[in-house]
């Protein structure tokens, strides 16, 4: 997931709808926390063709079309230039690895007896409802991104599968950081720093480095699992 300053309530829209895609960044499922989705003028492909399987199960073009206009959000809201080869070609490999990232944890998280609630997909539905303002708005949205209820809800379960097995496998939820962390990192820093500009106090900067630290164990772990899991799986990519 870090929400981002919404210019208009379209953008509102889809950074909210975003916010129960995580992935793989896992930061959002973990982290994630939350990837940013802008507007693309770029039309859903209508093709249901597989893009990959993984373990056998199909990835399908809908779902790539729809990952690719996510992470373009996320770089243009960073200041890439969507339209720059180098850009386009980074998203598309992103995109269809987040995919395939999503689809491991999750298989392996039914595997495991992980189970989620209907009660659980409800709270979190609502809290979108609610973040959007009113369910007449969240239906825009979905529609806008060639979705529905059901797709929603869809996709906030396997949310709640994924961070329920990653914190019961990696304990992602339980991590921690020292204060003797904070200030090793934050000594580093301003060691290695060229900035003429004059140095923040380590009080004043002491939560954004410790959110970033644990971003980074986080992930770490994340990267591990998910090593091992493709180690172990079968991953056909068909684009």
């Amino acid at each position: 997931m870090n929400d981002a300053t919404t210019e208009t309530k379209a953008k509102g829209s889809n950074n909210a709808l975003l916010m129960i895609f995580g992935i793989l960044a896992v930061s959002a499922i973990v982290a994630a926390g939350v990837y940013f989705y802008m507007n693309t003028d770029k039309k859903m492909t209508e093709t249901s063709s597989a893009v990959a399987r993984v373990n056998g199960e199909e990835i399908s073009q809908k779902e790539y079309d729809r990952s690719i206009a996510q992470i373009t959000g996320v770089y243009t809201s960073q200041g890439a230039d969507p339209t720059d080869p180098n850009v386009i070609a980074s998203v598309k490999d992103q995109a269809l690895n987040t995919l395939i990232n999503r689809r491991l944890i999750a298989n392996v998280a039914l595997s495991s007896g992980v189970t989620v609630e209907d009660s659980e997909i409800e709270t979190e539905y609502q809290t979108i409802v609610t973040s959007l303002g009113s369910a007449d708005a969240l239906a825009a949205a979905l529609s806008e991104n060639d979705m529905d209820e059901s797709n929603l809800r869809s996709e906030i379960r396997t949310d709640l599968l994924i961070n329920k097995y990653l914190d019961a496998k990696l304990g992602i939820n339980s991590m921690v950081v020292t204060n003797e962390e904070i200030e090793t990192a934050y000594e580093t820093a301003i060691s290695s720093s060229e900035s003429t500009e004059e140095t923040p106090a380590l009080e004043d900067v002491r939560d954004l480095i410790s959110k970033q630290l644990l971003s980074e164990k986080q992930q770490l772990a994340i990267n591990t699992e998910l090593e091992r899991l493709r180690q172990e799986a079968s991953i056909e990519v068909l684009i």
